[in-house]
């Protein structure tokens, strides 16, 4: 079998293989491809949503902002401020 580079491998086909690591491949290149092959291989992921991924991560610092403001008594005003209840702020305070 003839070896080629994988770069030339992944140019022999069009983005709508069925594999979806070729479109993968063809949009981020086989070095990249090859790195999240190699975090990824033979696991069982989840892999959400561009919109849930972003909303997590927002999430994350507007909770990380809310603890580093939280005084103990100021429940209600950041409730307000995030427009969450005064319930889930203290969630995310304790959580």
């Amino acid at each position: 079998m003839v070896q080629v580079k994988r770069t030339e491998l992944l140019a022999c086909y069009t983005a709508d293989h069925p594999n979806p690591f070729v479109a993968l491949g063809k949009q981020i290149g086989a070095e990249q491809l090859e790195a999240v092959l190699a975090a990824l291989g033979g696991k069982n992921v989840y892999v959400p949503t561009p919109e849930s991924f972003w909303r997590e991560l927002y999430r994350d610092i507007r909770d990380a902002e809310i603890r580093s403001r939280f005084k103990g008594n100021n429940t209600r005003e950041l409730s307000l401020e995030y427009q969450l209840s005064e319930r889930h702020v203290r969630r995310i305070v304790n959580g």
